[in-house]
């Protein structure tokens, strides 16, 4: 007698299939147990499901077949979650708000299940259960009926996962038009509390007064929120009705917040996030433009949060961010500023108040003076990585910094140059000035070709104990750069990821690479010299490779060069022969994925040839 697993060992199995829907399907079959199971996980998420495999599936094979089972697999989904509540006929015909009335009991209640729902893949899905043309761009079909039937079928959906769904934890609306909005704001009348919501994320032009309003009555319980306000202002006004107040305030443990696209002042937003300071840890702003912040503000205390974010936002005046730098934030520990441009002036405001707190610093798309990385320097001490914009002029500084910063043990450095000149060379002789064996994660972005003595010089000298080197396809890595690499870090080095020209590196030195570091990343390889082969037969025509970008198929291992270009809808046997290494280096290999770019210009010089 077969011995059931415990529900323990279950559960851990089915999380690691969580994503996985074919999986999913199959355990359903094994037995009742695993039936029970299962059906939670397929149902906890459906619509994601479904719409990501229909999105892949559709993406790479377009055929009439496809979209007839796309259509069919997207209906039985519609038709089995609508049927928990009531008609299928129903909820095309009638225009007003449906109560739970379903005349069929199925095996089981699916609603019970739902954890998370999304406006935009119920949306799609729709599309494909009416059958309608998904190519006229975002939220819009062929004629003005379909639209209207579309918006009003996904609402709905939507309403009765907010209505009826106690499990629901992730909630995403995004009505993009004007019916959907109105819609939604009819429609969404939550009949109980819903204790389990944890995520709600608001992204649309159109007012969320009335669907904020209607949550906030309901919801208390969220953990993380995401609003796209679309440019509109706020400013905070303590005896203010705003219904996107309202939805903070009521929060019991808010933990995330953020806010997309608004006109507002950094004193009102750091007031409203203070009602949260017993739990709040992570803020992020993004396009947001701080205008002028009134001079008596008080300044925010927030003893939880650990992460602030501001990406793409602008801030018209000095004072418009006084009330970030004046906030008392003993807990943070990571900053990123991304296309935020910020003066010196105020860069050293904001590391001489936070900086001995900060663990990581993430700054892009901004030059810095030599005058901030001094007192970075000198004030964040416990910074242990740093991801930078850097410029030619700034490696003596950058390099100074990395070193008086002992617990700094992972660097990326990004360089501006509209050049994209060689930059490398500049940073690795400044660091071998200093001593730096507390560096452990070393990546290089937009450097340029670098020098082997170069290389050689920083490793011998600063002796970094680095154990993930990475280099960006902008830098062409020899065997000479290899061998230097080998010769000083075989010792600590576990990862490393670069591009590199295959016909100019030795099969032993690859060999050798991949038996001391254990991640040797083979994503870079490229072949610039097709001479190499002197002829590659393939068969049969059914592949017009010239359409695909090779890089991402051609491997190297144990002496074989392999070559998948096959994918499984055309079933494509595939031989290839290098008389060079005279053996076959691949047969009956499938991939199914192909790059359409501009990079397969490098792999013309192969003599491909097509027979039938």
């Amino acid at each position: 007698m077969a011995v059931a697993l415990p529900p323990e060992l279950l559960t851990m199995i089915l999380n690691e299939l969580i994503n996985d829907t074919a999986a999913l399907h199959s355990c359903i079959l094994i037995n009742r147990n695993w039936y029970r199971a299962s059906i939670q996980y397929l149902w906890a998420k459906p619509f994601t499901l479904l719409y990501t495999c229909l999105k892949s599936e559709n993406s790479r094979y377009k055929t009439e077949t496809l979209k007839l089972i796309s259509r069919q697999r997207a209906e039985n989904l519609m038709k089995t979650f609508i049927e928990c509540f009531t008609n299928v006929d129903d909820i095309k015909e009638e225009l007003e708000i449906l109560e739970k009335k379903s005349n069929k009991e199925a095996s089981f209640d699916y609603s019970r299940y739902l954890r998370e729902i999304h406006f935009n893949e119920v949306w799609k899905l729709v599309v494909y259960w009416l059958n309608l043309d998904l190519s006229y761009g975002r939220y819009s079909c062929d004629t003005k009926d379909n639209m209207n039937r579309t918006e009003r079928l996904t609402v709905r959906i939507i309403s009765f996962a907010i209505q009826y769904c106690q499990q629901l934890r992730i909630l995403s609306l995004t009505p993009w038009n004007v019916l959907s909005y109105q819609q939604l704001s009819r429609f969404i009348v939550p009949t109980k509390e819903l204790l389990q919501l944890k995520s709600f994320t608001w992204e649309s032009k159109r007012s969320h007064r009335r669907v904020f309003g209607a949550l906030s009555r309901v919801a208390h319980n969220l953990e993380s929120l995401s609003v796209d306000f679309y440019y509109r202002k706020y400013h905070l006004k303590k005896k203010s009705r705003d219904s996107f107040q309202r939805l903070v305030q009521v929060q019991h443990k808010l933990k995330s917040i953020t806010i997309k696209s608004l006109y507002t002042d950094m004193g009102s937003i750091m007031e409203l996030m203070r009602l949260q300071s017993a739990s709040l840890k992570s803020i992020k702003f993004a396009c947001v433009n701080f205008g002028s912040t009134c001079s008596s503000f008080e300044a925010a205390k927030l003893n939880k949060l650990k992460d602030l974010e501001l990406l793409y936002c602008t801030i018209m005046t000095t004072h418009g961010i006084k009330p970030f730098i004046m906030a008392d934030l003993p807990s943070l520990q990571q900053l990123t500023v991304k296309n935020t441009p910020i003066s010196d002036e105020i860069w050293e405001l904001i590391l001489h108040k936070h900086g001995k707190t900060l663990i990581e610093i993430s700054i892009e798309k901004q030059k810095l003076s030599d005058s901030v990385l001094r007192v970075m320097s000198q004030t964040c001490n416990s910074l242990s990585h740093l991801s930078i914009d850097v410029y030619k002029e700034l490696s003596i500084s950058l390099a100074f910094m990395v070193a008086n910063l002992p617990n700094l043990h992972s660097l990326l450095v990004r360089y501006s140059s509209p050049l994209r000149e060689s930059y490398s060379d500049g940073l690795f002789n400044a660091l071998s000035k200093h001593s730096i064996p507390h560096l452990y994660y070393l990546e290089l972005c937009n450097t340029g070709n670098f020098e082997v003595d170069s290389l050689e010089n920083f490793l011998s000298k600063s002796r970094p104990s680095l154990r993930s080197l990475i280099i960006d396809d902008s830098s062409e890595i020899t065997e000479a750069h290899f061998n230097v690499i080998l010769y000083h870090l075989s010792d600590t080095l576990k990862t490393l990821r670069v591009k590199y020209d295959i016909g100019l590196v030795s099969r032993d030195c690859i060999h050798k690479l991949r038996s001391i570091i254990d991640n040797f990343v083979r994503d870079g390889e490229y072949i610039s010299d097709a001479s190499m082969f002197d002829n590659i037969y393939v068969y049969p025509r059914t592949v017009d490779f010239f359409e695909y970008d090779f890089s991402e198929f051609i491997t190297y291992e144990d002496d074989v060069f392999t070559l998948d270009v096959s994918t499984p809808s055309m079933n494509t046997n595939v031989d290839v022969v290098s008389n060079d290494l005279d053996e076959y280096i691949a047969q009956d290999t499938y991939v199914g994925r192909f790059d359409y770019s501009d990079i397969f210009a490098e792999y013309t010089a192969y003599n491909v040839y097509n027979s039938l």
